[in-house]
């Protein structure tokens, strides 16, 4: 069957630039990546996560973006929020270097607005319905599906900004394959890692194991004046069998143990996150396959008072399974029915109203083509222990006109729950049962092709949120209030992105343009650059390898009244390898090459230059 791609709508003016240097640098680069260029870069990529079906990346109808592990090692970056914000629309908030809270914002909307699946297990911490970033181990990462922009009409709540699902290493070859590695760099931080694949029948594995410690460096200038160290220790196991030709099984583990010292009324903490899984895929008939997917994940977190009393500890478990059905009417169409079921439970040393909520997802879709034209039509009805049913849906259309160019557009509906921490924590931390769920629609337009060799892609969204959750003072200044469904935002932008091959140098330029507003202040939302820019380069010569990486924002607001604000920056990344053997490699890498001096979050500092030499053993 033909696929398609993802839809937006024509926005009809983009927020002008805050800060021209970015954008003059940005598309600097993107031309002299376009006007260089003499090869193609492949964009054949399975993706599975944007519609819950196999189709490849460049004709699926949504906005993806595809890390394989090659990229992933070919980058050398250490952490998987590293790896996430040198992508277009990706913006990072992070509250003093690695191990500390982190936020991401897709397309300008909440970093609860984005649903992480980990093998098909949905994860996140229940209360605040965020992610923790800051300790998934990158060294565990297969690959990562991005999908942006609403995917609540497959996926349901949480999914309004879209659906990042991240793929732990699998088994693969005949044989046994060790690896490992390791690692020292600047702040006193050191890596080890060890592991293997490989399979024997119809069975194949893969575990993997990481240790990382480092002493950090001073969070803030405000408070203590000591270095925030930060250990993380992690292990990942993946075993699938084929238990016969008609029938899969496959199970996931992944556990990260980690300690992490900071400033402030607590200054650390200690927890693990964790996620298990199972699935069993069976074609039933040529047509007809189904698949049953169930697992549990887990966000623990002790955090220690300054002043040596009692910690506080928070943990969220999330029990799910979904059973997904797809069917092959013809070439041409396939249907696809599914059900979905959470199950959020809660642990605290504070007292909440309630500790527990589930919901159930109940989900359609038609995907079809019909000569250059592809189609895509889904419905979801979702039915929340606490709020009723919601119910989503989205139209896309994609058609393919000149060899290699392709026009798309779509149209949607979505809806973010209320989280624990909103509904259920103590009335004095300004909880609100009455809350309903954010809801919101958004439009996409974008056109993609290939000129003289060069992938490039351009689309236009727009996304109006109403029932906005926001924490609203007493009174101006108050440090008391509650939080209330008081604002609509439109969120609108544009990205640009290109690919090539350019005489063996790999290159990718990103460009966004976002106009993020809060409609009932007519400020912008707070934390949201307007202006994001990337741009990678590697090369290998012979044994030797080489590469680059520039990103760049614009300044964004601190506050809803945006009288404060944090500047805009520029950091550059520069890595080399060098293949000693077949299996031996020793890489190094160099980040914020300038010592460039910036914040991501108010107070909290960013790592000044840093370097990182690795010994890495890789049959």
């Amino acid at each position: 069957m033909k696929a398609v791609t993802k839809l937006p709508t024509p926005v009809s003016s983009v927020k002008s630039i805050k800060q021209k240097a970015v954008q003059s640098i940005a598309l600097s680069l993107l031309a002299v990546s376009v006007a260089q260029a003499n090869e193609t870069v492949s964009s054949d990529d399975i993706i599975v996560t944007a519609n819950r079906t196999a189709t490849t990346a460049d004709q699926t109808l949504a906005s993806v973006t595809v890390i394989t592990r090659e990229d992933i090692e070919r980058s050398q970056v250490r952490s998987t929020e590293e790896l996430l914000r040198k992508r277009a629309n990706l913006t990072v908030k992070n509250d003093g270097g690695r191990g500390k809270n982190t936020s991401l914002f897709i397309r300008g909307t909440e970093s609860n607005h984005v649903l992480v699946l980990i093998d098909g297990v949905k994860v996140g911490n229940a209360n605040f319905g965020t992610t923790p970033w800051q300790h998934i181990p990158v060294a565990q990462i297969d690959r990562v599906e991005i999908v942006k922009g609403s995917r609540s009409s497959l996926y349901g709540s949480e999914a309004l900004g879209g659906v990042i699902q991240i793929f732990t290493r699998k088994g693969e070859g005949s044989a046994f394959n060790p690896v490992a590695s390791v690692g020292v760099g600047s702040d006193e931080t050191y890596e080890a890692g060890v592991g293997a694949n490989g399979s024997i029948k119809d069975t194949s594995y893969s575990f993997h194991w990481r240790g990382e410690k480092s002493d950090g460096f001073d969070t803030t200038n405000a408070t203590e004046t000591d270095d925030d160290g930060y250990e993380n220790y992690s292990f990942s196991m993946n075993v699938s069998h084929q238990l016969n030709a008609n029938n899969s099984l496959s199970l996931n583990f992944l556990r990260a143990d980690n300690e992490v010292e900071f400033d402030g009324w607590y200054n650390g903490s200690e927890g693990y996150n964790q996620v298990v899984g199972a699935g069993l895929t069976s074609q039933l008939t040529d047509k007809w396959q189904t698949q049953l997917t169930v697992g549990q994940s887990i966000d623990s977190l002790r955090s220690f008072l300054s002043s040596g009393g009692s910690p506080s500890k928070v943990k969220t478990k999330r029990d799910n399974a979904s059973w997904t059905n797809q069917y092959d009417v013809n070439d041409a169409l396939i249907a696809l029915v599914g059900i979905d079921y959470t199950d959020d439970k809660l642990d605290s040393t504070t007292e909440y109203s309630k500790e527990s909520r589930d919901n159930y997802g109940y989900f359609g879709q038609l995907q079809g083509h019909i000569h250059e034209h592809d189609y895509e039509v889904s419905v979801r009805l979702d039915d929340n222990e606490d709020y009723g049913s919601e119910t989503t849906g989205a139209v896309a259309w994609g058609y393919s006109f000149v060899a290699g160019t392709r026009i798309f557009a779509s149209y949607s509906s979505a809806f973010s729950a209320p989280t624990f921490n909103d509904v259920y924590a103590p009335s004095f931390w300004g909880s609100n049962p009455d809350l309903k769920p954010e809801e919101s629609k958004s439009a996409e337009v974008g056109l993609s092709g290939n000129i003289e060799n060069v992938n490039w892609k351009v689309n236009w969204f727009q996304t109006h949120i109403d029932n906005l959750i926001q924490w609203v003072p007493d009174f101006p200044g108050a440090w008391t209030g509650r939080s209330e469904n008081v604002a609509k935002s439109r969120i609108k932008g544009i990205e640009l992105s290109v690919d090539t091959v350019f005489f063996d140098w790999v290159m990718r330029a990103d460009l966004s343009l976002i106009d993020p507003e809060n409609r009932e202040e007519g400020n912008d939302l707070i934390y949201r650059p307007s202006q994001v820019a990337a741009f990678n380069m590697d090369r290998d010569f012979g044994k030797l390898s080489t590469g680059l990486t520039l990103t760049a924002q614009s300044e964004v607001f601190t506050d809803s009244a945006n009288t404060d604000q944090l500047p805009g920056f520029a950091t550059v990344d520069i890595r080399a390898g060098y293949q000693v053997t077949d299996a031996l490699k020793v890489q190094a890498k160099i980040d914020n090459l300038f010592d460039k001096d910036y914040e991501t979050s108010k107070g909290y500092n960013q790592p000044d230059m840093t370097y990182f030499v690795s010994l890495v053993y890789q049959p």
